[in-house]
């Protein structure tokens, strides 16, 4: 932690690290994008895979965001892996109302919605510290 995160209010905290893990997962989001794009269109990869891979990039990287977040965090890691997911779907679910063709809310949102939330919520966990038991 930066030092003068001392000084912001644990609202402000969580706030931040949800927005750095947004971020940190739409830029994986477009990395995997760019890489599938690329299998596809050489043919590696056959197009009718298209939606399982675009499910797999919101899981990947709600995933990578939720675990920068929970990282920065400290506390809250599931809740803020899970806000981590919902922020990233509220955002997909933006850049589709601005598309012109189609409607916003199709028979596959509930699995990006699952994929996206299910992802943060992993990330998040993937931070928990692991306690040791002794046994008696």
């Amino acid at each position: 932690m930066r030092k003068n995160d001392n000084q912001m209010s644990p609202a402000r905290q969580l706030a931040v690290s949800v927005v750095l893990g947004a971020v940190v997962g739409i830029a994986a989001i477009l990395i995997l994008f760019a890489g599938f794009a690329a299998l596809i269109v050489s043919g590696t990869v056959p197009e009718n895979l298209m939606v399982a891979l675009a499910c797999a990039a919101a899981f990947a990287g709600a995933l990578i965001g939720a675990f920068v977040a929970g990282r920065r965090n400290k506390s809250r890691i599931v809740v803020v892996g899970a806000l981590v997911g919902a922020v990233l779907f509220g955002l997909t679910l933006l850049g589709a109302s601005l598309n012109e063709s189609g409607s916003l809310i199709s028979s596959r949102t509930p699995v990006y919605l699952a994929a996206f939330l299910l992802g943060g919520v992993l990330g998040g966990a993937l931070n928990m510290k692991k306690t040791h038991h002794k046994r008696a």
